[in-house]
């Protein structure tokens, strides 16, 4: 999953794959996809720091 945050920053893949690794983190059972959602947006912002990275997510 880090990696997947990673590559978010970068904008190397767009949220469709993103939310193809919450359905992998889903199936594992650890996390609901809800959650992994509003981790997923917190994990982009603490670790970007990028706030138009979250924007342009939004916008796709």
């Amino acid at each position: 999953m880090f990696v997947g945050y990673i590559a978010l920053c970068t904008g190397y893949i767009r949220f469709d794959t993103f939310h193809i690794v919450g359905y992998i983190a889903l199936c594992t059972g650890y996390i609901r996809f809800d959650t992994f959602h509003i981790v997923g947006y917190i994990a982009v912002l603490d670790t970007c720091g990028i706030h138009s990275v979250v924007h342009g997510i939004h916008s796709v």
